[in-house]
């Protein structure tokens, strides 16, 4: 899905994503940051 993709590209830049890079996958997903941190 369009949002694995944009998952796995975020963490492919940085495995512990800062919580900016975090809040605006959560944003651009549409899950909460919680899930994101995982």
């Amino acid at each position: 899905t369009q949002q694995r993709r944009a998952f796995k590209a975020s963490f492919e830049v940085s495995s512990k994503p800062c919580r900016k890079v975090r809040e605006t996958l959560a944003a651009e997903t549409g899950l909460s940051v919680r899930v994101v941190q995982v």
